[in-house]
């Protein structure tokens, strides 16, 4: 890679444990056939053959940049970690158990420079199983091209929480810098969601027809990997400390962070105010369950903790 020019798309590639997949995503990525790439390839404390792969392949190919921690700090720490060494115009991740059909960047950079209102470019997808194989093409589509930030943030909400969407967009090409004004993947279940809507705020989506990414499911995948929400919990940050998280309120509240940070008149604000009340019904068996659940039991740990620093 020229160090005096910054390529106009970096890839990003976290990986934990990637091995069985790992060769077959990173021939996707570096055949492709725009080539302007700065692929940052970050091995998060892997203990498996990821580290001896990485190795092979940043030596192939310069431009690749690697990077490595020797302990595993999580998915949230290693998906927003690609971002932040990101300098380039367009980025996007790419996961170590996916692949990419070879035309799949050029495609989007043709749609971002002509449209500067998009600010992410998606594939249709195909799910493929362990070997490979199609199993069925995602149904839903995100495309939004409304002008309006709030019809855009509200299209989002509604893809995912009457539709139960895949967060197939977080895979596509994104304006760097608009990526970067949201809060990218926090130390929470399902964060990817609410960066989705909140990057819908700075811009449209755009959905080529084309089926150009596929998305492997196969068991070891993150969301059959790991069933309940403590394990989720762990997986993006496996320093937490076991705690009590009422989630359903957590998405609540970061989606109003993300309207309350963005830049937009008042109406397009209260518009989005409007359509998180919209969200509540929608999600209202959740956010029960947790006001009944989830918030009691975590401030009797609270209480049980104060009382034990007072009387131990």
């Amino acid at each position: 890679m020229d160090q005096r020019r910054i390529p106009r798309v970096t890839i990003g590639v976290p990986v934990y444990n990637g091995a069985d997949y790992l060769e077959q995503a990173l021939e996707s990525v570096i055949n492709q056939t725009f080539t302007d790439l700065d692929i940052i390839l970050l091995d998060n404390g892997s203990t498996d053959r990821t580290p001896e792969i990485c190795r092979v392949y940043a030596e192939r190919d310069k431009r690749i940049r690697l990077y490595r921690s020797d302990t595993n700090l999580g998915a949230a720490y290693s998906q927003s970690e690609v971002v932040r060494l990101s300098n380039s115009e367009y980025f996007k991740w790419a996961h170590h158990d996916d692949v990419c059909a070879p035309t799949l960047i050029e495609r989007c950079v043709e749609v971002l420079d002509r449209q500067p209102g998009v600010v992410v470019c998606y594939a249709s997808t195909c799910f493929i199983d362990a070997q490979g194989h199609p199993i069925k093409d995602d149904r839903v589509h995100f495309d939004c091209h409304s002008q309006h930030s709030h019809t855009r943030f509200r299209h989002v909400l509604h893809c995912f929480y009457r539709q139960s969407a895949f967060s197939n967009p977080l895979f596509g090409l994104m304006r760097t810098a608009a990526l970067k004004q949201t809060r990218l993947i926090a130390s929470y279940p399902s964060s990817d969601r609410v960066m989705l809507a909140e990057l819908a705020l700075y811009g449209e989506y755009y959905e080529l027809p084309e089926r150009l990414f596929f998305r492997r499911d196969h068991p070891q995948r993150s969301v059959l990997a790991h069933r309940t929400i403590r394990e989720v919990d762990k997986w993006f940050n496996p320093n937490q400390k076991d705690r009590i998280l009422p989630v359903n309120w957590v998405w609540l509240g970061e989606y109003l962070k993300s309207v309350h940070r963005a830049r937009m008149n008042a109406f397009e604000r209260l518009a989005c105010y409007m359509h998180m009340c919209e969200w509540s019904l929608w999600n209202g068996k959740g956010l029960v369950r947790d006001l009944l659940t989830q918030v009691p039991q975590a401030a009797l740990k609270k209480v049980a903790g104060l009382t034990g620093s007072l009387f131990g």
